[in-house]
Order: C-alpha cells, then structure tokens, then sequence
C-alpha cells in the first residue's frame, strides 16, 4: 500500500467514557493494487476531557488485495490482518474533531511470509 490514498468510514459505541469499539471500513486505491480493509476496534481513551485527547486501539480485521495487474491474470488475495495503534483527538466543538492516528498493521498473509504495514491518517470526525 506504499504511497496509496485511502478513505475510511468509521462507526462508534461508546460503552463508557473510556472504552469504545469501533468498526471501520476503509479502501485504499495505489499504483500496484487496490485493498478492502475492514477492521473491529477497541479504543481506550484515558483522558476524554481533554481538548487534546490521546487514545490506544487495538484491533483485528480481513485485507483485501487485488493487484492492478494488466498483463498476467493475478489472484485476488483475503487475508487476515491485526494492529495496534496510537492516536489523538482534537475537539473543534461538541461535535467535530479532528482525528490524527498511526497503526501498525501485520496481516497474516496466506503465502506464509507475513507483511508488517505502517499506516499514518488524519481526517474529520463527527459525533451524533
């Protein structure tokens, strides 16, 4: 996914102040291939009221990749993939953030040579 540009939705529940699961979809478009990664999250957020909040995930999902091959007829590849990650709220109001996080993914690859993927993102977030 080296250099790929992504779009992720998330959805949230908040069981307390602290603790949240949150499942996310997200598709990344790049040069050599093309992935749909869904991933099932827990959060915990031990300082929420703060204007800066940091925030620790860790999570398990499936990876999709089919390769952008036009050449050879390549296979499409579903594996399974876990990561932790570390991340920040920044509250504009009550209801928008932005959002700014790392993950670590490694995605339990079939062909036996697991892959390490770093990931970076910041975006806007809206509670309802």
């Amino acid at each position: 996914m080296d250099g790929a540009q992504t779009i992720t939705l998330y959805a949230a529940y908040r069981f307390t102040q602290n603790l949240s699961s949150e499942f996310s979809f997200m598709q990344a478009v790049g040069n050599y291939s093309n992935n749909l990664i869904t991933n099932i999250n827990l959060l915990n957020q031990p300082f929420p009221n703060w204007r800066i909040s940091p925030y620790f995930a860790l999570g398990m999902g499936n990876i999709k990749t089919t390769p952008r091959a036009t050449l050879v007829l390549a296979k499409d590849r579903s594996d399974l993939l876990a990561h932790f990650g570390i991340g920040a709220y920044g509250y504009i109001s009550s209801r928008f953030a932005l959002r700014a996080e790392y993950n670590r993914y490694v995605v339990f690859s079939s062909n036996d040579d697991n892959e390490d993927i770093n990931e970076w993102k910041i975006g806007l977030v809206t509670f309802f």
